[in-house]
């Protein structure tokens, strides 16, 4: 890993950096889509010694209580982009994070464990980014009693990330969960871009 990262790994990261909200459509659809808050707070570089983001999602009711924790670590290859996720070893430590930067200034590397096979690849658009998880069923989400593995699609932008997360069956191919509807739509509502590390010598915190 550089130092620094790449111009085109830099924009990536700054894109993803933000607190999103989906409240337009959770109200043109009530009955299909809640009302959710997704948060990519930038860490300290130190975490994954290159680009790295905690994440964290909650239901506009539930501030105080997550359904979903973890991190991204943001890299490149001579391959292309790629996002990486983690789960979080502690996670009633951080919740809330985003929200309290000191907190984000405590985590390490051993605060987080990599997901096998939870893997996606991203490309360029004209207006940002899209992304996909790698073709397996080695992403394993337990969801309803029933072992699914994670099939991501994702397209993100400065302003916008718009996201469909589904659960297949391990065995039979069948949704479990995840939208029926189409992709979840967040408009980033707080702009976290500045606080990303433009480097190793280059923290925000």
């Amino acid at each position: 890993m550089s130092d620094r990262p790449s111009p085109q790994l830099l924009e990536l990261t700054r894109c993803l950096a933000g607190h999103f909200n989906n409240i337009a459509q959770a109200m043109e659809q009530p009955v299909y889509f809640a009302n959710i808050h997704v948060h990519h707070c930038p860490l300290p570089w130190s975490v994954f010694d290159g680009p790295g983001l905690y994440l964290e999602q909650h239901y506009d009711v539930y501030p105080d209580y997550p359904y979903r924790q973890g991190a991204y670590r943001v890299y490149e290859t001579d391959e292309g982009l790629w996002l990486q996720n983690y789960a979080l070893a502690n996670r009633d430590r951080f919740i809330g994070a985003c929200r309290d930067l000191s907190k984000v200034a405590e985590m390490t590397a051993a605060d987080f464990v990599q997901l096998p096979g939870c893997l996606s690849n991203l490309v360029p658009t004209e207006t940002g980014f899209h992304g996909e998880s790698i073709p397996s069923k080695n992403c394993r989400v337990t969801r309803k009693d029933r072992e699914t593995y994670l099939v991501v699609k994702f397209d993100i932008t400065p302003t916008r990330f718009t996201s469909l997360d589904r659960g297949l069956d391990v065995e039979t191919d069948e949704q479990v969960w995840g939208s029926q509807l189409g992709s979840f739509e967040f408009v980033k509502v707080k702009d976290y871009a500045e606080r990303v590390p433009r480097g190793k010598v280059a923290e925000s915190f």
